[in-house]
């Protein structure tokens, strides 16, 4: 059985369910089909996200939803490397926190200011609003027992760390 973090890493066509007869069958949905769908950011060879906004056939958007795929707890940072604020558990589904209008109009131009991917010495953070409690808790604590909203911190952008969700991505 692949493990969380091998499954996010495999590349992913859509399908689609194909009929025939009383039998449905599932296939690759051909790439001109692929139109439809919005996007979502692409690691680099390292790993690493630059960018969590998105341009689509409507203008741009931004990705905000990432899943948490890393083994153990991560850690959110109050500032890009800065101090640990609050740890995840692996699994938690967390919003990135844009600045601007991202996500409620048509952009057709967008500013590395909007972003909730940030640039630290050359690494890229992703800024993130409150989790819900029971996903994360103070950074001293060893579970989620205690009722905790770590508010708005930073997490590594990168593909060992997280994994974009493609809210547009729907099996019928």
């Amino acid at each position: 059985m692949l493990s969380l973090k091998q499954l996010v890493t495999l590349t992913w066509q859509p399908l689609v369910a194909v009929s025939v007869g009383l039998t449905h069958i599932l296939a690759p949905l051909p790439q001109a089909a692929m139109a439809q769908y919005g996007g979502v950011p692409i690691a680099d060879r390292q790993g690493d996200y630059a960018t969590a906004l998105m341009q689509g056939n409507l203008g741009y958007y931004g990705n905000a939803k990432w899943l948490i795929v890393e083994n153990e707890l991560l850690n959110c940072r109050v500032a890009p490397n800065g101090a640990v604020r609050s740890r995840i558990l692996a699994g938690a589904i967390v919003t990135a926190a844009f600045r601007g209008p991202v996500n409620q109009q048509r952009l057709t131009e967008v500013t590395p200011e909007m972003d909730a991917i940030v640039f630290d010495n050359g690494s890229p953070w992703l800024r993130i609003q409150g989790t819900a409690a029971g996903l994360a808790f103070p950074p001293e604590a060893r579970s989620a027992s205690q009722q905790f909203k770590p508010g708005e911190c930073y997490i590594r952008a990168n593909r060992r760390y997280v994994a974009p969700i493609n809210i547009d991505a729907k099996l019928n």
